[in-house]
């Protein structure tokens, strides 16, 4: 089988980037477009990429050093394409995938990838709707920046200047828009543990307004599995176990579209579908409603406890 061309999808050059991979078919949203399982793992050590390369096939080899190498001055020809194209598996290690290598950046990326440390692959999942012919894209750094701020760091650290589809907007106040709605998100990811323990309520508006903002900026997939996590255990703590439950359920659904039923946080979710009073958080805790039910008409409105916050954004100057 060649790794680099299934019905999916097929790895081929892209006017001003190098290689790239482009969807052969419409891809669904939720698709497992491939797995994959790491050529090396380190934690940026030079000698052991040079190591672990050591055992492999030529092929292999050659495929390794083929690949872009955005520092050759200052981290040499083992650890510069490792650096320049490794995914995360875990908090300490990075791994090499030579084919997860060729998934280009996008600041709105159209898929999730995820180490599984089951099958002790990364995963690749559709988060939207791909249409054949587009590039299947994922993301390199940290997408709740300014333009500016994400443009700099990927010309330092990967060696490109971005001009993704988010990057690439040339209208000034769409842009300024773009960049206060990922400052807000960045916001939310600072204040969200405390504002769950301290302001239930308020913590759901802001992860139902969390939830927007990442729509309206194309960032699908991630956001939407923590906050309705964040949303689902905000319930748990102060007693709403119907809303925890509805929130769990939306949260799973939200899992399984980015990461698949082999999800290792699957079953923990699973288990409080339908009893979320179990959770350890729910200790001690008496069962109330956060928001009456009858406070609002439209259901999800109600399921929130508030209604869709207006986008004040585009108004701005």
């Amino acid at each position: 089988m060649n790794p680099y061309e299934t019905d999916l999808y097929k790895v081929t050059p892209i006017p001003g980037k190098g290689m790239g991979m482009v969807a052969k078919i419409d891809i669904p949203a939720g698709t497992r477009i491939y797995s994959e399982t790491p050529l090396i793992r380190t934690k940026s050590d030079a000698k052991e990429i040079e190591e672990a390369l050591s055992s492999r096939t030529k092929e292999e080899k050659d495929a390794f050093h083929n690949l872009f190498n955005a520092h050759p001055k200052t981290m040499g020809p083992f650890l510069g394409p490792f650096y320049s194209n490794a995914l995360t598996i875990d908090e300490s290690k990075g791994g090499m995938f030579l084919l997860g290598s060729r998934m280009n950046h996008d600041c709105s990326p159209n898929v999730k990838h995820t180490w599984n440390p089951k099958l002790d692959q990364v995963t690749v999942h559709s988060v939207r709707d791909i249409h054949r012919g587009e590039e299947i894209l994922t993301t390199y750094i940290d997408l709740h920046k300014s333009r500016n701020e994400r443009r700099k760091v990927l010309l330092e650290h990967f060696g490109f200047p971005c001009s993704c589809s988010a990057c690439s907007v040339n209208n000034k106040k769409e842009a300024k828009i773009s960049d206060i709605r990922r400052k807000q998100l960045a916001y939310y990811d600072r204040t969200m543990p405390k504002m769950c323990i301290m302001n239930p309520r308020g913590a759901l508006r802001a992860l139902r307004h969390r939830i927007l903002l990442a729509h309206q900026e194309r960032l699908f997939g991630r956001i939407d599995i923590i906050s309705y996590l964040d949303a689902f255990r905000t319930c748990v703590v102060h007693g709403d176990f119907e809303r925890a439950s509805n929130f769990a359920k939306r949260g799973l659904e939200a899992l399984v579209l980015c990461e698949g039923t082999d999800s290792t946080r699957y079953e923990s979710i699973l288990n409080y579908l339908t009893h979320p009073e179990q959770h350890p958080l729910a200790e001690g805790v008496r069962p109330i409603t956060l928001v009456p039910l009858d406070e609002f008409k439209d259901p999800e409105d109600s399921l929130w406890g508030c209604e869709m916050e207006e986008d004040v954004y585009s108004d701005s100057d």
